[in-house]
C-alpha cells in the first residue's frame, strides 16, 4: 500500500495563529520529528501562511530553520508589534483570509491533481472560533459601519465551516480537524495585548489536553 500525501493546513487568525503553533509544538515533540519532515504539503493563509514558512524554511543541515514552539515564543514576544491594529489595518485589504481563512480544501485541490482521495491524509489546525455573542438590544441600530468588522468575522467563519464539511465528506477517515472555541481568549485578529496573549496561549495548552488522543495517534501515522 502507497504511503499517503501528508498534508497539513492552518487557518488565518492574526494573533490567534498561537493556538495552531502550540498544537504542533505538541505534534513536534511527540514525533520527535519536525513539521516538515512530517508533512509532505504545508499551506496556511495569512497567520498560518507566516507558520508555514516558518516551519519549512531551510536551516543547517538537513533541519528547517525554526520549530514550532520557537514559532509560537516569536508570537508572543513579537506579536505586539506584528499585529498592531494600526500595521494590520494597512494589510488586511490583501489578506488571502478574504476568500481562503480555511485553505484546507485549496490544498485539497492541488493533491487531488496527483493522488486520489484514499491517497490523500489531511490535517486542518484552526485558530479558534468566535463565541463572542451579538445581543439584539446592542445590534438592532447597528449600521454599516457598525457591522464592518463583525461581518467578516461570521463570514469568515461560515466559510471555515463549510470547508471543514467539504473535506470530510471527500477524505472520510483520512482528515482530520483541530479546532477550538474561544472561551478565555478574544476573536480580534489583532488583540495582542498581554493579557489577550496569555488566554490565547491558554486556549493553546488547553485544545492540546483535549486533542491529546488525536496527537498522538497523528504522531505515529505520519512517522509511518
Amino acid at each position: 500500500m502507497a504511503v499517503p500525501l501528508r498534508v497539513l493546513s492552518i487557518d488565518g487568525g492574526g494573533i490567534r495563529g498561537i493556538i495552531p503553533a502550540k498544537v504542533l509544538a505538541d505534534l513536534e515533540l511527540r514525533a520527535g520529528r519536525p513539521v516538515a519532515k512530517l508533512f509532505d504539503l504545508v499551506v496556511g493563509t495569512s497567520t498560518g501562511g507566516i507558520l508555514a514558512l516558518g516551519l519549512t524554511a531551510p536551516g543547517e543541515g538537513d533541519s528547517p530553520r525554526w520549530a514550532a514552539a520557537d514559532l509560537a515564543d516569536l508570537y508572543v514576544r513579537e506579536g505586539p508589534r506584528i499585529f498592531h491594529r494600526s500595521v494590520y489595518d494597512r494589510i488586511r485589504s490583501v489578506d488571502g483570509g478574504v476568500f481562503a481563512a480555511n485553505p484546507a480544501m485549496c490544498a485539497l485541490a492541488e493533491v487531488l491533481r496527483v493522488r486520489e482521495p484514499h491517497d490523500v491524509m489531511l490535517v486542518s489546525l484552526g485558530t479558534g472560533q468566535q463565541t463572542r455573542p451579538l445581543p439584539w438590544k446592542k445590534v438592532r441600530n447597528w449600521g454599516a459601519l457598525e457591522w464592518a468588522r463583525p461581518i467578516i468575522d461570521i463570514l469568515l467563519d461560515g466559510q471555515s465551516d463549510t470547508v471543514d464539511f467539504q473535506a470530510r465528506q471527500v477524505l472520510e477517515g483520512s482528515y482530520w480537524r483541530i479546532q477550538t472555541e474561544l472561551r478565555r481568549a478574544s476573536d480580534h485578529l489583532d488583540n495582542a495585548s498581554e493579557e489577550n496573549l496569555r488566554a490565547l496561549q491558554e486556549e493553546g495548552d488547553a485544545l492540546v489536553a483535549s486533542e491529546a488522543d488525536t496527537l498522538a495517534m497523528l504522531a505515529e501515522a505520519l512517522k509511518a
